[in-house]
């Protein structure tokens, strides 16, 4: 027969932490499953810090989902008393006529919120680490910041366990059957069912439901830490969060947190596409090294000293860079919410509150159109 629950969360990342969490506060009895152990680097949200923005270059329809995902983030530090959101702002450099620049500006006015738009003279002068051409300008976002992505998984697990939801680790699923009014969940050695299953596996979901196999880009990307000649100068005191926009490719970073370094990554644009999950390069070679010190000698030369720590990470992408939330089409009992492009973990909280209520059949409150998984089966 196997063991019974209302539903399961199957993947306990960033958005299946999140559902585990607002399910656990329904009453209902739930179950989260999750391959790995609890802060793993085998996905998408490890390396210490997450961007979180409000003025979105990606699409206004983003910005409601934003807002109460700050809403819930202040929520989640009350509850685990875990400092998580730091609002210091966040600094995006490039051309004014670019469009992410345009767009921003455009979602901030909208939705009412604070920026400045900095000359390249303005920006050495509030940020001297930065060298900054004079075709440049700054759009100080200040109330973007950054999220501490590892203790944001862990307060969310950790309020689940407190709420009374069932947890195991380490324990790869082989197999989804979705049936009339259940689904069943096969581990290694155990079977499980639910009325509703959310599965939230990221990088691995076409080794579990290769549906959307066809319409998905899985990515390796590369972040690292590096040595600044002051490392106070780099601090979250003295220094933002920031987005380096070129053309078509554009890098990211962040202060100095609680890895001594400056870290910087590079956007999927200058990533390696890959096939499966199986065809992941742990190894860090030497264009990857040499792509992040491109952006640090040009823009933060100061910080371009030694490597402090360097590491892969796994995205998924689909083709408009939105999500996939929601039903599957030809099986409703399971709920999807994967593929979020590389702009997904700041909307976490939100994302597992949304797969919840789904889960729930419960109303809900954002435009989910942009993210329906039907427009792949059209």
């Amino acid at each position: 027969m196997g063991l019974i629950y209302d539903s399961i969360v199957i993947g306990l990342g960033a958005h299946g932490s999140s559902a585990l969490y607002h399910l656990s506060k329904t009453g209902k009895k739930v179950l989260g499953i999750e391959n790995f152990s609890i802060g793993h680097d085998k996905g998408s949200s490890h390396g210490e810090s997450r961007m979180i923005r409000f003025s979105y270059s990606n699409g206004e329809h983003y910005v409601p989902m934003l807002l109460r995902s700050k809403e819930i983030w202040k929520e989640i530090e009350i509850e685990s008393k875990e400092s998580l959101l730091f609002q210091k702002g966040a600094l995006f450099v490039g051309s004014e006529h670019h469009p992410t620049l345009i767009d921003a500006k455009k979602s901030a006015d909208k939705h009412d919120l604070e920026y400045d738009i900095l000359s390249p003279t303005e920006v050495k002068k509030l940020y001297p680490q930065f060298v900054i051409d004079k075709n440049s300008i700054g759009f100080l976002d200040k109330t973007a910041g950054y999220l501490l992505s590892e203790a944001c998984i862990r307060s969310f697990i950790n309020l689940a366990d407190r709420n009374g939801a069932e947890i195991v680790f380490n324990t790869p699923v082989v197999s989804i059957k979705p049936m009339n009014n259940k689904v069943i969940v096969r581990t290694n050695n155990q079977r499980y069912e639910a009325e509703k299953v959310i599965l939230t596996v990221g990088a691995y979901i076409n080794e579990l439901f290769p549906d959307f196999s066809n319409h998905l880009d899985l990515w390796r990307l590369v972040a690292g830490w590096f040595k600044p000649d002051n490392l106070s100068f780099y601090s979250p005191e003295n220094f933002p969060s920031f987005v380096l926009i070129e053309e078509e490719h554009y890098s990211y970073g962040f202060p100095s947190i609680e890895i001594p370094g400056v870290k910087i990554g590079f956007s999927v644009s200058k990533a390696q596409n890959l096939n499966s999950t199986k065809e992941m390069n742990r190894e860090i070679e030497d264009d990857d090294i040499a792509l992040l010190r491109y952006w640090l000698e040009k823009y933060l030369p100061g910080a371009n000293g030694d490597i402090v720590r360097i590491g892969t990470c796994f995205a998924m992408s689909t083709p408009d860079r939105n999500f996939i939330i929601g039903p599957h089409p030809e099986h409703p009992n399971i709920i999807l919410g994967h593929a979020c492009s590389g702009h997904g973990f700041k909307m976490s909280s939100v994302i597992g509150e949304i797969l919840a209520d789904l889960s729930q059949d419960r109303k809900i409150k954002f435009d989910l159109s942009p993210h329906d998984p039907r427009r792949f089966f059209k």
